[in-house]
């Protein structure tokens, strides 16, 4: 570790840590925010970044002032500033705009410039007393660090669920034909974000979806007009729909207090869908979704995008002046990563088409949800917030900007139906086998959403779905107009690799983001007049 000396005299070997422990707080911080959703991973990589970056600006301004305790200190205080402007900007501006220069960004800097620049000149004019300064600093910064470490520890121990008891399905029990690789079907799983249902669009959204529903019927698609979500949360329902059952057991392990989504990270990765198919001959192609929890790592052939920010970096970097200071477009926009995010798969979901074998491709797309980037042209807009990926995060709790929602909503909405036209004709075309396509969401829309106290009418719009199925031969006989995804792949696996599989009794089921593990039957208060269940 460096060590100073002070006005050029000797002292006591002094340890200049608190730069390197500034680094290392922000990203502590973040994570014991928000570690029931984001592996520990990210949390290493950026460390690991950060640090090192400090550790050079640090030796470089030793080298340049002669003195790693003044050195330290400035290094300490542009770090201070860096992380907390984002944080600064938005208690001033709450209703700011994105990341584009503003008035308010520009004072900001300038005031921030201003307080560096006095700040460093205190600095370097000050005599004396640096080895006190320096172990203040320290004493500070490892005491930051250690709260955050130990709001982590106590977390992992009270939360943290044993791997290897998340379980749904015994795959065991699945009695399965042996049937010739040649005449299995490639299958696509095609998860639309926040996709709500036609008659949901029409009536909260005054969006006809008639041209799109018309568009599927015509290429063969079997629509499920009542179909709702099992869960109300994207970990939640494709845990659910990837593994052909409730998450009754899962919540049986857990405390019904329990926050750490990571049981249900790793349910995704490690399906009954993925290990079944698998055992079957099966390729398994994942494209990149930009969300940590539905990048099917143990994927066969994972499409990649390119190195893109994860979510602890997004919100690293929304906290520092970089989005506002980074030219529009630019590696830095978070705006920018995000449309990519959503572009990429859509423009690549058929490329493994030509690969030997029968293959299952998941592909788990951003969008409609939330942010809003696209109009229902495909351009580009700029939401007049700061990047949030959270539903209804963005808007007025009372809906009093509830008409930006819709708008933003069904034009990112008509841009998705137009993207995702020609990937389906795309894939009917060029498959060289019989082809599934799961056309589904994962929940409705998240328009200002009381997610601790939602009425029924919130549940209906957040839990009714689409649906879509474009099977072999369009052999629709055991489909029903409300199928909900946990029965998705027991109809299918049943239909076409000759499982004898239960067909279950569709349920739907809510839980707050606080107690995601606490299910509520709420099956009778979303029902559509008329439901066809199966028989039983």
């Amino acid at each position: 570790m460096l060590e100073g000396k002070e006005d050029n005299k000797p002292v006591r070997r002094a340890l200049v840590m608190h730069p390197l422990l500034f680094a290392l707080w922000p990203i502590l911080f973040f994570y014991s925010r928000n570690l029931e959703y984001v592996p520990l991973s990210q949390a290493w990589t950026s460390s690991l970044v950060l640090v090192s970056i400090t550790f050079i600006l640090l030796l470089l301004f030793t080298a340049v002032l002669r003195n790693v305790m003044k050195a330290g200190a400035i290094v300490s205080l542009f770090l201070l500033l860096f992380f907390s402007y984002g944080h600064v900007y938005s208690l001033l501006w709450r209703d700011g705009a994105s990341y584009a220069p503003t008035t308010g960004s520009l004072v900001l800097m300038i005031a921030w410039a201003m307080i560096f620049a006095g700040g460093s000149a205190l600095v370097l004019r000050a005599n004396g007393r640096w080895q006190e300064i320096t172990r203040a600093l320290n004493v500070v910064a490892l005491t930051l660090v250690v709260i955050s470490a130990f709001n982590i520890g106590v977390y992992e121990i009270g939360e943290r669920i044993s791997r290897r008891d998340v379980a749904i399905e015994n795959l065991e029990s699945w009695q399965a034909e042996s049937l010739p690789v040649g005449t299995l079907p490639n299958i696509y799983y095609i998860v639309l974000d926040a996709y709500g249902r036609a008659d949901t669009l029409e009536e909260v959204y005054n969006y006809d979806n008639s041209e799109f529903q018309d568009f599927l019927t015509e290429q063969g698609f079997y629509i499920a007009g009542e179909s709702r979500a099992n869960y109300a949360h994207t970990d939640l329902s494709l845990a659910s729909s990837l593994n052909l059952n409730y998450l009754d057991d899962l919540a049986s392990q857990v405390d019904s207090e329990a926050r750490d989504r990571r049981p249900l990270e790793d349910l995704i990765q490690r399906s009954a869908v993925v290990q079944f198919l698998k055992e079957h001959g099966y390729t398994i192609v994942a494209l990149p979704s930009g969300y940590s929890t539905t990048d099917l790592k143990s994927s066969d052939v994972h499409v990649s995008s390119g190195r893109t920010w994860n979510e602890l970096e997004i919100r690293l970097l929304c906290s520092t002046p970089i989005p506002w200071l980074a030219i529009r477009g630019s590696v830095f926009d978070p705006y920018t990563a995000h449309r990519q995010k959503i572009l990429y798969p859509l423009n690549h979901i058929a490329d493994s088409s030509d690969l030997p074998g029968p293959q299952f491709v998941f592909s788990h797309i951003l969008a409609p949800h939330g942010p809003f980037v696209f109009d229902e042209h495909g351009n580009e807009i700029d939401p007049q917030r700061q990047f949030d990926l959270r539903d209804g995060i963005q808007y007025d709790e009372q809906g009093q900007i509830l008409d930006e929602f819709v708008q933003g909503y069904t034009g990112q909405l008509a841009f998705i139906n137009s993207k995702i036209q020609p990937v389906i004709e795309d894939l009917i075309a060029q498959s060289s086998r019989p082809t599934i396509v799961i056309l589904q969401s994962d929940h409705g829309p998240g328009a200002p959403f009381a997610f601790e106290d939602p009425g029924s009418d919130l549940l209906k719009e957040r839990l009714a779905i689409l649906n879509a199925y474009l099977l072999p031969g369009e052999v629709y006989d055991n489909l029903y107009q409300d199928i909900t995804p946990v029965n998705t792949f027991r109809l299918i696996f049943n239909q076409y690799l000759g499982t004898d599989l239960e067909i279950l009794k569709d349920e739907s089921y809510y839980s707050t983001r606080a107690r995601p593990y606490l299910f509520i039957n709420v099956t009778d208060e979303v029902l559509s007049d008329g439901g066809s269940q199966p028989a039983e």
